[in-house]
């Protein structure tokens, strides 16, 4: 039904990461830009042809993504990320395929701002994920993650082994025409992703970074229509979807809120409305990464 969705939300999720990670620098290193490139060059790839229109809903593009918070200002903070510890508390599908993704944006964001040691607690937290959600082939070729651990002090090298990750998962996803899977994937690497920038944004109301956080709430129109049509109906993602649908009433209620994606560039929200998003979103991150196991 998503044909060529996969290729597009698991880029963007990883692509999610690396922003959070490379937007403490006002240019972008050349090891960004030579990424940015080749994940470009993936994205004209990637069909959008057989996508019904009907569906309604498109990931955005990971070149669009990898940009968001380029120039936001956006520092590491090791206390926003969420614990690997974590990782068993995880006790059905969803909640791990869920979490895959907020592990997925923590890994880059600890890459990109050289935490080492963090970054091969995610890297394994994810493995660990993906073997319990059935997705164990995604990390079955060994050398990619040694090759992670001989290079885990070379950035351009483990940006190079992790895009391995990513595509070994869009083969994944293809092959089990698992397309729904990558929406779940890409929900929980959003909320990690705008919830770091939030906590962020909160210690110094960074204007450029609010723009960027504010420019991302347009997709979450497009994540609730994901969750809702997933196959199955599993409840646990009907109750996101729900808590979605209130967190974007919540932030688009606003009369200084953009009415089109279009007006992102040009229109922003007051702090104070920022603020109140990220009181609106911080218990659903809350309740997402911190649920127990069955």
């Amino acid at each position: 039904m998503l044909n060529s969705l996969s290729s597009y939300s698991i880029a963007a999720f990883l692509l999610l990461g690396m922003s959070l990670g490379s937007c403490s620098s006002d240019a972008p290193s050349e090891s960004d830009a030579s990424l940015e490139d080749e994940m470009e060059v993936s994205e004209t790839q990637s069909s959008m042809d057989d996508i019904p229109e009907d569906n309604g809903f498109i990931i955005p593009s990971a070149f669009h993504l990898s940009s968001l918070f380029q120039k936001s200002g956006l520092a590491f903070s090791d206390g926003l990320v969420n614990s690997p510890e974590n990782v068993n508390q995880y006790g059905t599908r969803m909640s791990k395929l869920l979490n895959f993704g907020v592990y997925s944006a923590d890994l880059f964001y600890c890459v990109l701002n050289d935490q080492n040691q963090s970054s091969r607690k995610y890297l394994k937290a994810m493995k660990q994920l993906s073997e319990e959600a059935g997705m164990g082939e995604i990390f079955n070729t060994k050398t990619i993650l040694e090759n992670f651990e001989a290079n885990i002090d070379n950035q351009d090298s483990v940006l190079k082994y992790v895009l391995q990750i990513q595509e070994q998962t869009d083969d994944y996803i293809e092959k089990t025409n698992e397309e729904h899977t990558a929406m779940v994937i890409f929900t929980g690497a959003w909320i990690e992703g705008m919830y770091v920038s939030l906590e962020s944004y909160s210690t110094g109301q960074n204007e450029e970074l609010g723009k960027r956080i504010v420019e991302q709430t347009y997709m979450l129109d497009n994540i609730i229509k994901g969750l809702e049509l997933h196959p199955g109906d599993p409840e646990e993602l009907q109750n996101l979807a729900t808590e979605l649908k209130e967190l974007h009433k919540s932030v688009s209620a606003s009369e200084d809120y953009p009415k089109d994606q279009y007006e992102f560039h040009e229109h922003t929200l007051r702090p104070e409305e920022i603020m109140s998003f990220k009181n609106a979103l911080s218990p659903i991150r809350t309740k997402l990464t911190k649920n127990q196991a069955e």
